[in-house]
């Protein structure tokens, strides 16, 4: 029995739509997106561009109107790319599974709701 795509993740997902900020590795070059969803084991964001799959990245959290302040940066790599509409959306495995990330995003969301 062949087993659906939901079934084969090995973390749950939690949506979530804050802003984060995405730098490759050279930590130069930033963009901001918008966060899809997070797990333990990665996230998916949307974006104007197309990302290679491999490229190294560093994924900021921030605190609402203030992108100078840095929550939580967590690494990881790029693993897919596919164009969505007039977007991309944009999946990274993050280098170490980070429960941190689900908790900072939930937190974060929570905040912009609020607003």
């Amino acid at each position: 029995m062949k087993k659906s795509g939901a079934e084969h993740r090995r973390y749950l997902r939690h949506p979530a739509t804050i802003p984060i900020t995405v730098t490759l590795a050279d930590e130069v070059t930033m963009n901001l997106q918008s966060l899809t969803n997070v797990s333990l084991g990665g996230l998916s964001f949307e974006s104007e561009q197309p990302w290679k799959k491999g490229t190294a990245v560093g994924i900021s959290f921030h605190p609402p109107y203030n992108f100078s302040k840095e929550v939580l940066k967590i690494f990881g790599r790029v693993v897919w790319c596919k164009k969505a509409d007039d977007h991309f959306e944009v999946g990274v495995e993050f280098m170490k599974p980070s429960g941190s990330a689900v908790d900072i995003a939930q937190k974060i969301e929570e905040i912009y709701r609020r607003l």
